[in-house]
């Protein structure tokens, strides 16, 4: 079977709590897969690891197939995310913010220009 996510021993602590301890997901392709749990079951965790933004302490995560690594942009521009609140880091600035609305250059560059944002 094709699987278009997977996650493989999946492990994450933040100090000496364990948000995610041996985690395994596989989503079929073409399959519409509901993520829910109670607060603090490791949802907010695992998607972060998924999409690179928190780091992983061991495990594996394939997206269409392929681990995803740090410098992967063509494979992280296939992804498409929408979070249940804004989730804009606190200090962001307008400009900031209209860069969110017009990216123009895919989702490689939105964060190049967020995170080297001149202040």
């Amino acid at each position: 079977m094709d699987y278009i996510l997977q996650t493989n021993a999946l492990n994450k602590s933040y100090g000496h709590f364990k948000a995610l301890s041996n985690f395994n997901m596989h989503v079929p392709k073409g399959s519409i897969y509901g993520f829910v749990g109670k607060n603090g079951a490791g949802k907010t965790t695992t998607i972060g690891c998924v999409l690179n933004t928190v780091s992983k302490d061991s495990g594996t995560i394939k997206i269409f197939g392929k681990e995803l690594a740090d410098t992967d942009t063509e494979l992280k521009e296939k992804i498409g995310v929408v979070y249940d609140g804004d989730n804009l880091h606190c200090t962001a600035y307008p400009a900031q913010i209209k860069i969110l609305q017009n990216p123009g250059g895919g989702w490689a560059q939105l964060w190049r220009r967020l995170l080297y944002f001149p202040i």
